[in-house]
């Protein structure tokens, strides 16, 4: 292009894909070291791990907990010490409850998963821990990256407040 515009700032120099790779690798852990002490992260997210392992623990013991009423009913019926209608209605408050806590464990699961996803970093947050870049990384963070003649490069980041560069 730069042939065919005269004030075109297109430049015919060409750099290796896997050192241009390294380089944003670089650049994105510095950037996310920046932002983020990563141990209180890391902290955070393991402590609240735990306590998701616990309220999820605590829900299976109640639903076995109403699981053994439903057993203990179904002893009352055959003892005839209630009928068959309040069975039934038991049955079903039961069958209610469990109900409940099952979408309860599976609100918390979904917590935990999204855990990973923990928004400490802002766009950064899912590259903590990056060894390698792919395509799906350079598209989330990247706009453009610009090579120029004298061996620099500008990352152009995509950011919805702001339009930060960072030279290397």
């Amino acid at each position: 292009y730069k042939r065919f515009i005269e004030d075109n700032d297109c430049v015919a120099k060409s750099i290796a894909e896997s050192e241009l790779a390294d380089i944003v690798v670089n650049v994105i852990k510095n950037e996310i070291a920046k932002a983020v002490d990563m141990s209180v992260v890391e902290n955070k997210n393991n402590d609240r791990k735990r306590q998701l392992e616990a309220e999820i623990e605590a829900i299976y013991r109640n639903i076995a907990g109403e699981k053994r009423k439903k057993t203990e009913y179904y002893i009352l019926l055959t003892k005839n010490q209630i009928d068959e209608q309040e069975f039934q209605q038991r049955r079903n408050k039961i069958n209610d409850t469990v109900a409940e806590y099952e979408q309860q464990i599976e609100k918390l699961k979904h917590e935990t998963v999204s855990l990973n996803k923990l928004s400490a970093t802002g766009i950064f947050n899912k590259y903590i821990g990056i060894d390698e870049v792919n395509r799906e990384t350079v598209e989330d963070l990247i706009k453009e990256i610009l090579v120029y003649q004298d061996n620099r490069i500008e990352i152009v980041w995509k950011f919805k407040d702001t339009n930060v560069k960072k030279e290397v």
